[in-house]
């Protein structure tokens, strides 16, 4: 991604920055800086991450989103015109209340890569990433993308040495 001058972006769960196996405050700052990506966020709490945006209140999403951008502002990144939707679910509701916060959302689309610049800036599609994914797959999907002129999102909820789960991406 480095040669094609594709930056990352970490799309961090604002609860859980800092605790057991998640990266610090301080640790996503140094990635950022050392990948020149960026740092956005998914969610504030882990309940609301596990129900997704659709699962909560109008009233509770508008407070989290709200609480996360002044979070990243806070915390100096610049990610904070981006919201990923958790579980890469979303509808109208949804997009209406993010569009106060954030100037895009990233959504899970897994037939079809994003168009550039996306068709709808609230509804961003990921190709989204498992512990069965490979790094020649990886390569191959940027160099299409770099190619093509497209939009890659590729969203990894776990990176660890030994993919266990699912949910896990080895450290490539």
């Amino acid at each position: 991604m480095e040669t094609k001058r594709m930056r990352p972006t970490a799309c961090s769960n604002v609860e859980l920055a800092g605790t057991a196996n998640r990266q610090s405050i301080k640790e996503l700052k140094r990635n950022k800086e050392y990948w020149g990506g960026e740092v956005a966020a998914r969610s504030w709490s882990s309940a609301t991450h596990t129900v997704a945006f659709t699962g909560v209140t109008p009233e509770l999403l508008d407070t989290e989103l709200r609480l996360m951008n002044e979070w990243l502002i806070d915390n100096g990144f610049q990610g904070r015109d981006l919201v990923a939707h958790p579980l890469g679910k979303f509808n109208g509701a949804v997009m209406n209340i993010a569009s106060k916060e954030y100037k895009f959302a990233r959504t899970v689309n897994i037939r079809q890569q994003e168009t550039q610049p996306p068709g709808n800036p609230f509804t961003c599609r990921a190709q989204s990433s498992t512990n069965t994914v490979t790094l020649a797959q990886i390569t191959a999907q940027v160099d299409a993308t770099y190619a093509n002129g497209t939009r890659l999102n590729l969203p990894y909820h776990d990176i660890v040495p030994t993919p266990g789960t699912a949910g896990h991406a080895s450290e490539l």
